[in-house]
């Protein structure tokens, strides 16, 4: 097991409690549609778009979630201590370095517990991604087969007992609704990385957690407070 920022290297919690600030810009973005009549965004009224099997911004929760951990896992590193990566920036002011997608913002925690940052701007018209826990599991580390490896992460969340996750108050109505497991997703590794991995490096991984996408906000300061637990890995947040 192993916490963002720590020397573990192949189970990883990026999910936390924190209270953010979001200051959004006045630039506006654009959108991706639903590519197939069956995938739906589900109602369109609420700050956070519907769970599971809804598809926010036309893609399912699993390929969203597949995605925020390719930006964490392949983003690069200005040192050996990955001290530029926005899952180890306490003050918020990295929190979009690496960023370039204009329809969803990668919203990161990380795996040292409570924690909180003083801000964090958001381009406006960008949909927040965020954990409220998860966890990952590489290929064959954790199991000779993929249903093995989906069971090393599917454990721990099962033995979530405690979700929490507010937009300036307003709560999800059951946060338990937005479990998510991916398929199987790739990662490769630059040079230097956050798990001090070879350069060039390619991992197999899946990951299972509880995810919320919302809605873009308003262009103003927003407070966003979110977390979870673990209990079968001790872990909280």
């Amino acid at each position: 097991m192993s916490l963002l920022g720590g020397h573990g290297k192949d189970t990883r919690m990026l999910g936390h409690r924190m209270l953010a600030v979001v200051v959004l810009s006045v630039s506006m973005a654009s959108y991706l549609g639903c590519s197939d009549d069956s995938c739906s965004e589900g109602s369109e009224d609420g700050l956070f778009y519907d769970p599971p099997p809804a598809c926010p911004m036309g893609k399912s929760y699993s390929d969203w979630t597949a995605l925020w951990w390719k930006y964490s896992l392949e983003f690069q590193c200005s040192d050996g201590k990955c001290t530029n990566h926005p899952g180890n920036d306490a003050t918020g002011e990295r929190c979009a370095d690496g960023q370039n997608r204009e329809d969803v913002f990668f919203l990161l925690g990380n795996g040292e517990g409570e924690h909180t940052r003083k801000s964090c701007v958001v381009p406006a018209g960008r949909a927040i991604l965020l954990a409220m826990v998860n966890i990952s599991c590489t290929a064959p580390e954790y199991g000779p087969t993929l249903e093995a490896v989906r069971e090393s992460c599917r454990n721990p969340a099962d033995s979530t007992t405690m979700l929490d996750i507010s937009v300036d108050g307003e709560t999800v109505e059951d946060p338990f609704d937005y479990r998510v497991q991916t398929d199987v997703f790739p990662a490769e590794y630059p040079d230097p990385n956050v798990y001090g991995k070879s350069p060039g490096y390619h991992e197999i991984n899946v990951s299972d957690g509880y995810w919320v996408m919302i809605r873009p906000l308003s262009p103003g300061p927003h407070t966003i407070r979110y977390g979870g637990n673990l209990p079968s890995l001790a872990w909280s947040t």
